[in-house]
């Protein structure tokens, strides 16, 4: 059952309350005005070090630096004290002697050491991430912080060559497409855990909340050699359980308000409970819209867009716990329901004033490693899942309801186990070898009309892959100082489908380290299995399902570089660029038949080449940062249709280009996103096509950190100039919409 409003209310009452009490309690300790502050730094390049851990010796004072690696202690006796900073990837360091006098502020620069891990198979300082850097782009939690995103989406869009296809405003549903790929050709995952429901196969990113992601990691090409089936166009993997444990304990509270009676409120913990060797996060967020927004109508003018209401509730834990020195278990749950309207596209008000649909959500996974030596560890995966969805329209006219009104439910149970060995036997070499087992179960129901119900379906996948990591230092006559190749086959076997078998290679080459220079490049090929819909939908009066269909396969390549060096005041630049080439073959396309309705068929192939590129300006250690970042897709029908041969892929724009400013100083916070993205056909043989655009959104932060306490302000604007515009066919988009944020922090340990 839903959380009724009272109940949030209260539940809101509650939290505040708790908020209010423990900052009394705090407050009446202060017995001086006696300080000590300063800023953490890393001794290579003098960037600020976030969330370094700052303990004064012997006591119970302790703190944590912010993003801009500032610190305080306040209301401390008098005294002579010494200050150990904790920092991840950086050596512990002690500052010893630091006099404390009455009414006086003592102010410190510590310039921290990075560490060096030695790695089975891989010797990286902690700042590197050599296998990452050409393998997959990483969204770390530090940097999704500074993009003051609100949304999994909003903090993909921050990437080159991902484009965000949505429905709407918060209501609407977040598909992501990458390279010119269709969202179906995009696996989505959340701690290696698929997400992707099988009667659709298309993810939707607005339900994963981006308060408890640790990472993200994107796969801009082909990624079926390691995850197997459906990661055809790129993979998104969503980390969100830690890695340590960690002993930052907080409590954090917002709430949004926004256009439309938007409200979301939110209530996460870290870390609540004080064990050794448990680390916990812990998230409940409540989303409401309405969502109603004017659209400029043909032919009838300004029309209010209705049935465009959301409500939700999203409950999300993750956590590890050492079993013993060598054996740990990492773990996330979610439960997931929301109640949405269908507004449907335009011209077709009338028939979806009152369809709707209930989602339900319910994820399970479970991570068990062992450690044998530091040459031999293995590791058990099991995940569980289950995704039910009700789509009704029955508010309709009795002349409408044979017609458009349906009644139907879909369950999805997925089962997943996973084996992997990890062995380190050769320096500087990590070799992985595992399997898979995957086994999926739909069942469909039409409630009004029984004879459609697709009934029960199972889909079985037996997998086994191999994966070889290998770092070469190269001798000194080479103009590069580090060799990396990487090597992923797979084998899926799919009761009832065929059999394939998918391989990847790569290498990058880097030299320096203040001035970095990386080439990278791949080769693989994926594959995409049908979705059970395409496969077995009932013949009704709109379409028919094709038992007989292929799966869709492609062969992708990709060569890149990137080029980083500091400039003048703590300043550095970064630029780079990638060429890509994706050729797909069976696409499956829904077609009219010679009857009307709509039949999927193998019946396309495709070409899409481009190029990602990137530059980046960071300025007096990130206090202000210049981002141009562009995409250029030439996605072609190469089908041999007369009709569309040499057509370009409908809905995907050529050109996508952003260039972001963003300001970040003390207590200050601004930014200015600008988004370009070119003209899009709507149609196979290109003959309509939706119109260039231009967004522009503004946002300001305002912090304040308080002893235990930090207190943020945001504010956005999106669509600042009103443009109006469409993502995808008949479905329009929102004008100028606002959005007002208030976090509250409290260090539970400090």
């Amino acid at each position: 059952m839903y959380f009724s409003h009272s109940l949030k209310k209260i539940l809101r009452i509650l939290f505040i309350s708790i908020f209010l009490n423990l900052s009394i309690s705090s407050l009446s300790f202060a017995q001086s005005n006696i300080k000590i502050s300063g800023t953490v730094v890393s001794e290579d390049n003098g960037n600020p070090v976030s969330f370094a851990v700052i303990k004064i010796a012997n006591t119970n004072y302790l703190t944590q630096s912010d993003n801009s690696g500032n610190f305080l202690f306040a209301n401390i006796p008098v005294g002579l004290y010494n200050l150990e900073i904790d920092a991840s990837g950086f050596e512990k360091k002690t500052i010893p002697d630091i006099e404390t006098s009455e009414d006086i502020t003592r102010k410190i620069r510590i310039n921290l050491k990075r560490k060096t891990y030695f790695i089975p198979g891989i010797e990286v300082t902690a700042e590197k991430r050599p296998l990452p850097s050409f393998e997959a782009e990483i969204l770390t939690r530090g940097e999704i912080e500074k993009l003051k995103a609100k949304t999994v989406a909003e903090a993909l869009e921050s990437i080159e060559g991902i484009f965000i296809q949505k429905t709407g405003t918060v209501g609407g549903k977040h598909q992501v497409s990458i390279r010119g790929s269709s969202p179906k050709q995009v696996l989505v995952l959340i701690d290696g855990q698929r997400i992707n429901p099988s009667g659709t196969g298309v993810a939707d990113l607005s339900t994963i909340p981006l308060e408890m992601v640790e990472r993200i990691e994107v796969y801009k090409s082909g990624a079926s050699a390691k995850f197997g089936a459906d990661a055809l166009g790129g993979a998104i993997n969503v980390i969100t359980q830690p890695q340590r444990i960690d002993k930052d304990s907080r409590m954090k509270m917002d709430n949004l308000w926004g256009s439309w009676n938007t409200e979301v409120f939110g209530i996460s913990f870290k870390n609540p409970f004080v064990l050794e060797n448990l680390s916990t996060n812990f998230s409940y967020s409540y989303k409401y819209s309405r969502s109603d927004f004017e659209y400029e109508k043909p032919y009838q003018g300004k029309v209010k867009r209705e049935n465009s209401y959301k409500k939700g509730v999203n409950l999300f834990l993750s956590g590890i716990y050492n079993l013993n020195p060598k054996t740990n278990l990492t773990f996330s749950g979610q439960l997931y329901q929301s109640k949405n309207g269908i507004p449907g596209a335009i011209f077709e008000e009338e028939i979806s004033s009152g369809a709707r649909v209930e989602d339900k959500r319910k994820l399970l996974n479970l991570k068990l490693k062992r450690s044998f030596s530091n040459k031999l560890s293995a590791q058990m995966q099991f995940a569980l899942s289950r995704f039910q969805q009700h789509f009704q329209n029955l508010n309709l006219p009795s002349n409408l309801l044979s017609l458009f009104g349906y009644d139907s439910r879909y369950v999805n149970d997925i089962y997943d186990l996973h084996l992997l060995l990890d062995f380190n036997f050769l320096p500087k070499n990590n070799l992985r070898i595992g399997s898979e087992f995957k086994k999926d179960l739909l069942d469909h129901k039409d409630l009004k009309f029984p004879q459609r119900s697709i009934g029960e379906v199972k889909r079985e996948t037996k997998s086994f892959f191999v994966s070889d990591d290998q770092n070469l230092t190269l001798p000194d006559f080479f103009v590069f100082e580090s060799l990396w190749l990487n090597f992923h086959l797979r084998q899926d076997n799919t009761k009832n489908l065929k059999d394939f078998t998918s391989p990847k290679v790569g290498l990058a080459l880097s030299r320096g380290k203040k001035i970095q220079i990386i080439l990278r490049g791949n080769y693989g090929k994926s594959f995409r299995q049908p979705s059970n819909n395409a496969l077995f939908w009932k013949e009704d009066v709109y379409a028919s399902g094709n038992p007989d269909l292929k799966p869709e396969k492609s062969e992708h390549s990709e060569i890149g570089f990137e080029f980083k060096v500091p400039l003048f005041s703590n300043s550095k630049l970064s630029l780079g660029s990638t060429y890509f080439h994706n050729s797909v073959k069976d696409i499956i396309i829904w077609r009219k038949r010679f009857d009307g309705k709509y039949v999927p068929q193998n019946i396309s192939r495709s070409r899409m080449t481009g190029h990602d590129d990137f530059v980046s300006l960071e300025f007096f250690g990130k206090a202000a940062k210049i981002d141009y970042r562009n995409n250029a897709t030439q996605a072609i029908n190469k089908s041999g249709d007369k009709t569309y041969d040499g057509k370009l892929i409908p809905f995907q724009p050529r050109y996508v280009t952003d260039l972001n400013i963003s300001i970040d100083y003390k207590l200050l916070q601004l930014s200015c996103k600008n988004r370009w993205v070119s003209e899009r056909y709507r149609t196979e043989a290109n003959t309509l096509k939706e119109n260039p655009y231009h967004l522009v959104d503004l946002s300001f932060g305002l912090k304040k950190r308080i002893y235990r306490w930090e207190v943020m302000l945001n504010g956005q604007i999106k669509n600042l100039t009103n443009e109006k515009y469409f993502l995808i066919e008949r479905y329009p988009m929102p004008g100028r919409e606002w959005g007002l944020d208030l976090e509250i922090v409290y260090n539970l340990r400090n």
